[in-house]
């Protein structure tokens, strides 16, 4: 993502700047996320889906994200969308989505809704499968955790890539996704591989909501590390020196 995630941004009342085509029409001014999500939540409800089925899905996506980007709502595309809204918006707008998972294709059981239309709106349900699968190992090798996005964040991305290398039946064993996923890791939180083999016998073929749970884990202590550390700094330069 194009910007460092910003903590400050899980305030749902944080203004969003007009680069991010979160203005409709005539109005100058910018879009609360509260707003964001009330007007995302409204298009929702008001979009018709009577004639919607498994089998037209995703035609019918298209032109509910060609209603978003009218709407002002093509932020929540947006590839540095979780560092300008937050990450508490973009969860609450995949939670909305998933008001459409009655229609959602057979492998498309994703509990990240905001990402089915991220995947849409670029063309990823287009393609051919042997395409979408050159991009699935393409994003395999370049999977790299560099702490710009929130851990939660990157752990819904992990859990969308392996779902989508399941539904297209790529040639990677389970046990080689759980492997890479913690070598993606490992720069940040180089414990997560050690935490894991000593939680399981020297073993890293564990379950993969484990390895998010010790990731999750370890990036928590490791943000609370870092406020004390932050606290401590600023309480001695608070407490006068003794002469």
């Amino acid at each position: 993502m194009s910007h460092p995630y910003n903590s400050n941004n899980n305030n749902i009342s944080d203004q969003v700047s007009s680069e991010h085509g979160t203005h409709t029409g005539g109005n100058s001014d910018s879009l609360s996320n509260i707003e964001v999500l009330k007007k995302f939540n409204n298009l929702i409800l008001s979009f018709d889906h009577k004639c919607m089925d498994k089998s037209n899905f995703v035609p019918g996506m298209k032109m509910f994200i060609f209603q978003m980007k009218c709407d002002g709502l093509g932020c929540l595309l947006e590839n540095d969308a979780e560092s300008v809204l937050g990450p508490e918006t973009l969860k609450m707008a995949g939670e909305f989505f998933l008001y459409f998972k009655k229609y959602f294709p057979d492998g498309l059981n994703s509990s990240d809704g905001l990402q089915i239309l991220i995947d849409i709106n670029a063309g990823t349900y287009d393609k051919t499968k042997t395409s979408i699968t050159r991009e699935i190992f393409q994003e395999w090798s370049s999977l790299y955790y560099d702490g710009n996005v929130s851990a939660a964040n990157y752990i819904t991305r992990v859990k969308n890539l392996v779902a989508r290398t399941k539904k297209y039946h790529c040639e990677m064993s389970e046990y080689k996704m759980k492997r890479r996923i913690i070598a993606s890791v490992n720069e940040l939180y180089p414990d997560v591989q050690n935490i894991i083999s000593h939680q399981n016998n020297g073993k890293l073929n564990v379950d993969f909501e484990k390895i998010y749970e010790v990731i999750t884990t370890v990036s928590k202590e490791k943000e609370r590390k870092a406020i004390e550390s932050a606290f401590f700094k600023i309480e001695a330069k608070l407490v006068p020196e003794i002469k």
